[in-house]
């Protein structure tokens, strides 16, 4: 990291913990919704993604991930603690502050959440790419992820009408609204995901390839490589490996992002007051805007791959020159 970089990430970082601090303070100071409230806890989130992509850039995975995890942890032990006292109607002196402590903390949960869920993406790629080729239908045919994708997207579509049905005709009591909330959570992964395959492998969907028969002409089983990444690979791969000319994926984790928390906070992230939307069209705009973000994410999951794992990159682009220098020999 330059000293330029690190200079302006200080100061993104000393302005994040200022906005943060503000964003406490308000929150325990109004009892109820306020606009002050609102356009703080807005620049909160905004300022709070721009530090979860720097660090994303410059903090090791693991850490990154184990963070998150606490994070989570912390949140859901507080939250817990606060529904037990809401729950049995204790008078406790310290309740507000775990209300708005387990508020703070689930905040930056989503703050952080689309780094976290690419990295688990790029993981399981480069852990279980091997693993999932092997996968056969009907012993003979290779399943392609374009279409688990649109299987994600289809189960997502199931679950957002029920999750309309439970919206408009059960849960009426504002005491069992974190239902719904933990419905849009689910919702939300399986858009991501989704979107993610989908796009990834949008080549093979244009050109209707969902199911392919097994070919085993110019693999690469017997490449001596340090990894079983490209054990499978053929010709068919090249296009599959190959860099958007554009650079794609910063601006579909801020998409993402963004789109994220329209989903889980709706008007308490974007003001009615100002952009005139209601909470569900708010909703309904992030689940779009989601879909577009994975989508980037998958269209340049390559630069991602290449930042997290630099040496298996270079046995891919290797491996890549091999098998089209032997397809143009047998071909």
């Amino acid at each position: 990291m330059s000293r330029k970089t690190r200079i302006l990430s200080f100061i993104l970082y000393f302005l994040g913990s200022f906005i943060a601090f503000f964003y406490f303070i308000q929150r325990y100071s109004c009892l109820y919704r306020c606009l002050i409230l609102d356009l703080t806890r807005m620049v909160f989130i905004l300022f709070f993604i721009v530090i979860a992509f720097d660090l994303f850039l410059f903090l090791r995975k693991n850490i990154y991930i184990k963070t998150f995890q606490t994070i989570v942890g912390t949140t859901s032990i507080l939250w817990f603690l606060y529904f037990l006292i809401d729950l049995l109607d204790i008078d406790i002196p310290f309740s507000r502050t775990v209300l708005v402590l387990t508020d703070f903390l689930f905040t930056i949960c989503f703050t952080i959440i689309t780094p976290v869920l690419t990295l688990i993406l790029i993981s399981e790629i480069k852990n279980k790419t091997s693993k999932y080729s092997e996968v056969k239908i009907f012993n003979k045919y290779h399943l392609h992820e374009g279409l688990f994708g649109i299987f994600i997207i289809l189960i997502a579509i199931i679950f957002g009408l029920f999750y309309i049905f439970l919206d408009y005709y059960i849960i009426t009591k504002k005491s069992f609204e974190w239902i719904l909330t933990v419905f849009r959570m689910v919702l939300l992964n399986l858009t991501f995901f989704g979107s993610f395959f989908i796009l990834r492998d949008r080549k093979d969907i244009v050109k209707l390839k969902f199911l392919e028969r097994e070919s085993r002409k110019n693999r690469l089983e017997n490449l001596e490589i340090n990894t079983s990444f490209l054990k499978n690979m053929d010709h068919n791969s090249v296009s599959f490996f190959q860099k958007p000319k554009f650079i794609l994926y910063p601006l579909g984790i801020f998409i993402s992002s963004i789109s994220i928390n329209m989903i889980i906070h709706g008007n308490n992230f974007l003001p009615k007051v100002i952009f005139n939307l209601e909470d569900n069209q708010i909703i309904t705009g992030g689940f779009i805007l989601l879909f577009l973000g994975g989508g980037f994410i998958g269209i340049d999951w390559l630069r991602i791959f290449q930042r997290l794992y630099p040496e298996v990159y270079k046995d891919i682009i290797y491996g890549l020159d091999i098998i089209i220098e032997n397809y143009n020999k047998n071909n």
